[in-house]
Parts: structure tokens; C-alpha cells; sequence
């Protein structure tokens, strides 16, 4: 993110009725306030390098250390951009006031009205959204008995975590998750983790933030440097090179949308989990869908194998009917039992 700044100076002329604007630019940062002037409703409002990977916001403060008092967002639609301050009337008021102009990647967006639906998805929906409104996401705008926040979350319909390997033989070096896009529709993995869970005190131990996206039929695998993943499918690695997930008697893993602090997918393995905690989401979380999965149906480090669902990327929402124990993890490619 990047912000800058503008000082406005604005004052009466008494005879011409004019104004005098004076502004400082601070140029450090990777875009720049390029000029201001006001409309024609005299409002105030800058213009501003801008991109189209990226949405800006218009602060104003009364000092230059408390520039806070959100006025505007627009997201960039091409190499400028204009933010217009809505409240101030030079006309009728004498003041000075403090711009800050910051820029937010789309692949990192903020919910800055906290209504759990991020800014770029309201800025994107202006005739059912608006990213300053947080009474909006409760609105049925559809008419089709979903609110805004459901039909924001319908997005990520189809989208299973369908492979766990999580005890090998020997030392755990081969472990991974295996995301699968069962749906019709890319899906961002934006604002999306893994959120792996421990049954022993109901805590977070471990997040891997995603990023990208998942074409229809594609798979995403999270996994150790040494895991030989099928061509096609998209990887992130975790950080540590061995031990990263639990062995369960259980633990779990969620697939957990961070700004709306939803649990879109989940599985508890060798026991279920239906209290689970995540960092900085309220309330607790059930890991379980419909009947936990048995305690029987579990990871070895005996005998080479993952959990999976089968037939691949089934979901009856019964966690004891989806999942099955594999003989041949597969990694980014079809379960087989």
C-alpha cells in the first residue's frame, strides 16, 4: 500500500470571492498526487497517478498526524485518477484541512466499513454496494432471498479442500493440502488461507495465506518442498521443510475467507473438532460437516497413503461419507482410493 499527502489551505477573498490553494506533495511514495482543484460544486478533490490493480482512498484530517476522517474510494480505471472530498464547502467555511490519498492492491483489499465484504468487491457492485455503507451487506439487492453478504461468499461455491496428507513414514517431508475447483467458474484465492487447527486446545498453529486463482477443474496444493506435485495444478510451499501439519487424535484444517471470517471448508481428522478458534475471527468454529470422520479413517506413519475424498471432489456433506483413506496420495491430480 501507498499513501501521500496534500495540504489544502483554503481562504476567503473577500472582494473576488476567490480562493487560494497551497498544497505540499510528498513524493516518497510509489504514486503521486498530481494536481487539485475544486468542482463545480466547489468541493474540494486531487487527482492522482493510479493503476488498474489498484483502489485509492481520500482522507482529511485537521493536522497533518491525524489525517483519518475517510471522504471518498474509487478503484484505478486507468493511469489517473479524482477523489473528491463530499463534506467541505470553501465557499461558505474557512479552514485548513489534510489529504492522504492511499492506494490499496486489488490482491490485498481492506474492509474499511466493516461490513465483512471487502472494498474492491463493493467498489466493483456500485448499484448494490457501497464500501462506506456497513448496513449493506444484510440487503437482499437481488430480490432472490440472499443478502449481499451471501451472494459476496457464493463466489467461492465449489471450492473443496479434497486431499490431505499429513503422516508419512519416517520423517514428514511429503505433506500437503490439496484444494480442488469443482465449480463452473475461476475462483480468486484472494483474502483466502489454510488455517490448520490443533485438537488438543482448540488453537491455530499454523496459516498459509493464498493467493492467485483456480481455473474450473484445477487444483491448488499447499506442500513441502519435496512433494512432486501433477502438472497444472498451482503450488505454494510451506515455509518449514518438515512437520507442518498435525498428526491429528485430532486436529484439522480449515479453508477460512479472512475478511468476512468464514469457514468455507473444513475437515477434523481422527477425531472431530466443533469448538475450533481462529486468530482474530469472533466466536469459535465447527470443523465438522454432518457426522465427524471416523477416527479409524486416519493418516499413517507406516504405511504410504492421505485422506481424500472419494470419488474425487464428492461432497454430501457428510465428512464420514466424503472422506476416504487413499492408498495413492495424488497430489494436485484425481483421488483414487
Amino acid at each position: 500500500m501507498g499513501n501521500n499527502f496534500l495540504r489544502a489551505g483554503l481562504k476567503r477573498f473577500l472582494r473576488a470571492t476567490a480562493f487560494y490553494l497551497g498544497f505540499g506533495l510528498c513524493t516518497t511514495q510509489a504514486f503521486q498526487i498530481t494536481s487539485s482543484d475544486f468542482d463545480g460544486g466547489g468541493r474540494f478533490r486531487v487527482q492522482h497517478e493510479a493503476n488498474t490493480n489498484s483502489y485509492y482512498i481520500l482522507y482529511r484530517g485537521a493536522t497533518l498526524t491525524n489525517v483519518n476522517t475517510l471522504l471518498s474510494m474509487a478503484l484505478g480505471a486507468g493511469a489517473t485518477g479524482q477523489l473528491t472530498d463530499p463534506t467541505i464547502d470553501p465557499l461558505q467555511s474557512n479552514q485548513m484541512a489534510f489529504y492522504r490519498v492511499l492506494e490499496v492492491p486489488l490482491t490485498a483489499p481492506m474492509d474499511v466499513d466493516g461490513d465483512r465484504i471487502d472494498d474492491a468487491y463493493e467498489l466493483s457492485h456500485p448499484l448494490c454496494l457501497n464500501p462506506l455503507d456497513p448496513t449493506d451487506a444484510l440487503v437482499d439487492c437481488a430480490g432472490n432471498g440472499l443478502t449481499n453478504l451471501q451472494v459476496y461468499l457464493s463466489q467461492y461455491n465449489g471450492l473443496l479442500i479434497n486431499e490431505v496428507e499429513y503422516d508419512e513414514v519416517g520423517t514428514d517431508t511429503d505433506e500437503f493440502v490439496e484444494l480442488y475447483n469443482t465449480s463452473t467458474n475461476t475462483i480468486s484465492m484472494t483474502g483466502l488461507a489454510l488455517v490448520f487447527l490443533n485438537g488438543a486446545n482448540n488453537l491455530e498453529y499454523l496459516r498459509v495465506n493464498l493467493s492467485g486463482s483456480l481455473t474450473p477443474g484445477q487444483y491448488l496444493v499447499v506442500a513441502d518442498n519435496t512433494v512432486s506435485v501433477a502438472a497444472g495444478a498451482a503450488v505454494i510451499r510451506f515455509t518449514a521443510t518438515q512437520n507442518n501439519i498435525q498428526n491429528g487424535a485430532p486436529d484439522g484444517v480449515a479453508l477460512f475467507h479472512v475478511i468476512s471470517h468464514t469457514v468455507l471448508d473444513s475437515l477434523a481428522y481422527e477425531g472431530g473438532m466443533t469448538a475450533a478458534v481462529i486468530n482474530s475471527a469472533p466466536g469459535t468454529y465447527n470443523l465438522v460437516d454432518g457426522t465427524a470422520l471416523s477416527s479409524s479413517v486416519a493418516d499413517s506413519n507406516t504405511t504410504i497413503g492421505s485422506i481424500a475424498r472419494i470419488p474425487n471432489g464428492g461432497d454430501m456433506h457428510n465428512d464420514n461419507v466424503d472422506w476416504q483413506l487413499s492408498s495413492t496420495p495424488t497430489p494436485g491430480a484425481a483421488n483414487v482410493p
